[in-house]
This record gives structure tokens, sequence and C-alpha cells, in this order.
């Protein structure tokens, strides 16, 4: 993907995204986009966010302030975890196929399964039926629970 290729998808179909950096050259040249992964792949403790600067003159500016706030490095984790979630990261879990209600979702994963996991009902009518398991745990526990 280029440089001037930027694409990105909602969560959200049909709708689509158009980041303000791939709009005209002088938008893009004007534009700093921030990002992280914590929220979307559970990943807070990383540090891992990162910027996208076009601007050549921007971005030494940017680098600058970063250096003499000694902010300017990642640790060891945070780099390969970053690729591994956005090259391998999936889909939320999808419980449609199990035909219960919202409701019936919940008291199940709580009382039958003894699971607490992230509504999708949260993020709108969109997110019903879909789940989000924080696999933070040890192996024994996530292998019991998606089983």
């Amino acid at each position: 993907m280029g440089s001037h290729e930027i694409h990105a998808d909602l969560i959200l179909p049909p709708y689509h995204h158009t980041p303000f950096a791939t709009v005209p050259e002088l938008a893009r040249l004007n534009s700093v986009a921030f990002m992280a992964p914590s929220k979307t792949f559970n990943m807070p403790s990383l540090a891992a966010s990162h910027t996208l600067i076009f601007n050549e003159k921007l971005l030494q500016q940017f680098v600058i302030c970063l250096e003499a706030g000694e902010i300017d490095a990642g640790h060891v984790f945070a780099f390969d975890s970053v690729a591994a979630a956005y090259n391998n990261g999936e889909e939320w879990l999808d419980y449609r196929a199990l035909e219960m209600s919202h409701d019936e979702q919940i008291r199940f994963f709580a009382d039958e399964a003894g699971l607490v996991l992230n509504d999708g009902a949260s993020f709108g009518k969109e997110g019903m039926g879909f789940m989000r398991l924080n696999v933070a745990t040890p192996r024994s526990v996530l292998e019991k629970a998606m089983s």
C-alpha cells in the first residue's frame, strides 16, 4: 500500500470512512492522525500509540517534541504486538447463530458458562449478537471458556 493509499472501513457496514489524509494533497500535508490499537485490540498496557504525518517539516517538528519529552520510543513488546494485532486480528465472537435473544445470551454466558463478556450492543444495535472476550487470562481459563 502506497503512502497515499489509506483506507479504513468502520466496523458497522455498509458505511465507509474516508480519512482526512486521503483527500486533496493540501489536506494530507496538513493532517496529523493519532492512532492506537489499545482499545480495539485490548492492549492498553502496551503503550503502542502511533502517529501518521505526511508533511516532512511538520514531522521533524513533532519528532523534536517527542525526543525532548523522552517519549519517542516504545517498549520491546509494543512493536511486534501492534503488527500482530493489525495483521492477524480477527472479528469479534459472533453468537447470532445461537438464536437467543440478547438478554438470553447475556444470561447464558454469565450464568451457564461463567463468562463476563463485553456486550457488543454497547456499541449500538449493529453490535447485537456479538461479544468480546478478553483473553488476558491464563491459557487454561481461556480453553475452558472456549469449550
